[in-house]
């Protein structure tokens, strides 16, 4: 199929009609400007144009996308026309489905080798240990495919003359890693360079030493290293739970966010005296907040016709008090550090009573 034939043989077919473009554009209809970029073999028509001018040409298609009237001599070559059609756009069609493969096989094999080099490329250890003489106030160990991050910071210690950091190697001989005279070691190593950290070190990091050294004496602390965090999995799905990684309520956006949990109560409670009151009623429950704010408390009350509870939060120190009477009997709680609280198995009852308050708060606002 070539256009410029196929732009010729209209042009032929329209001439012979005596019809104008504008005349032909009309029977179809089409615009003008679309007959003439026919003609200029910048186009091809569309199937719906292909069967009108089939109909005003008395043409087959077949003709029309050969640029010629079927004679003799083009008779087989006319006849193959749509045969050719069809394999050359099998032929495209293959192409580009080929394509489409190769760019899903490329990019299943980047992300396969993306995963596989980057699968435990992060370990993230903390650093402990002591003597009886020093222990260490915070440390961390960090190693990725490029780079080692090492950091222990010591207590205060007086006279210090030095720090080395050595391990002891699979023959049971000391190598000397690191040596100071601050307080505190920071090495920033990149992997394969082994200024201070190669595989030897990496594969014996249970026997790495701090040795302190004063004017006076010398101290030795094993260290311990303890695995905190490894990215040894894929996808991380986020937890549906009320607690964080580590297990403290989170079920309040005024949850340790104190500052913007007093605005709002500023904002929507009523000032009574020298405070910020809220009462409120839920199925069988009242319900009365306050906020004083001289103490920088806020009190909880909930009465029902079986229970009666009091919460007590001291802003200041985010230390939470529980009292509650239940058919005679009382459950009192006291010093709920809430940003400490852990819950587990153990815990659980003070969490939920925590997590109660917390529910009562935001029911406030809403």
């Amino acid at each position: 199929m070539r256009p410029d034939k196929i732009a010729s043989f209209i042009t032929s077919l329209r001439k012979e009609k005596n019809y104008t473009q504008e005349k032909l554009a009309s029977m179809i209809p089409i615009s003008r400007t679309a007959v003439s970029k026919w003609e200029r073999g910048i186009n091809i028509p569309d199937p719906t144009s292909l069967n009108r001018l089939r109909e005003i040409f008395d043409v087959s298609i077949d003709e029309i996308f050969y640029g010629e009237r079927i004679n003799k001599n083009n008779k087989n070559d006319i006849n193959n026309v749509s045969l050719d059609l069809y394999k050359s756009k099998k032929r495209g069609i293959k192409i580009i489905l080929g394509l489409i493969i190769l760019l899903f096989v490329t990019l299943v094999s980047f992300l396969l080798y993306y995963l596989i080099t980057n699968y435990k490329s992060i370990q993230v250890y903390t650093i402990t240990g002591n003597s009886e003489e020093y222990s260490l106030v915070e440390g961390i160990f960090v190693k990725t495919n490029y780079k080692i991050f090492f950091n222990i910071d010591t207590l205060n210690i007086d006279q210090l003359k030095k720090l080395r950091l050595y391990y002891i190697d699979s023959n049971n001989k000391e190598k000397n890693i690191y040596t100071t005279t601050d307080s505190n070691i920071k090495i920033v190593d990149y992997v394969g360079y082994n200024e201070y950290f190669d595989e030897n070190i990496l594969n014996n990091i249970k026997n790495v030493y701090l040795e302190i050294s004063t004017i006076d004496t010398t101290d030795t602390i094993k260290l311990h290293f303890e695995k905190d965090f490894v990215n040894d999995i894929f996808i991380k799905l986020k937890d549906k739970n009320i607690v964080n990684e580590s297990n403290k309520i989170i079920s309040s956006d005024y949850y340790n966010n104190f500052d913007n949990l007093v605005s709002n109560i500023k904002e929507n409670y009523k000032v009574k005296d020298d405070a910020y009151v809220f009462n409120y009623n839920n199925e069988n429950n009242k319900y009365e907040i306050m906020y004083i704010l001289d103490a920088n408390l806020i009190i909880v009350k909930k009465d029902s016709k079986k229970i009666t509870e009091e919460w007590m939060l001291y802003l200041d120190n985010a230390i939470l008090d529980y009292n509650g009477v239940d058919d005679n009997k009382v459950n009192n709680l006291s010093n709920i550090n809430i940003n400490e609280l852990l819950c587990d198995e153990q815990q659980q009852n003070i969490c939920n009573i925590v997590d109660e308050f917390w529910c009562i708060i935001d029911a406030s606002f809403k």
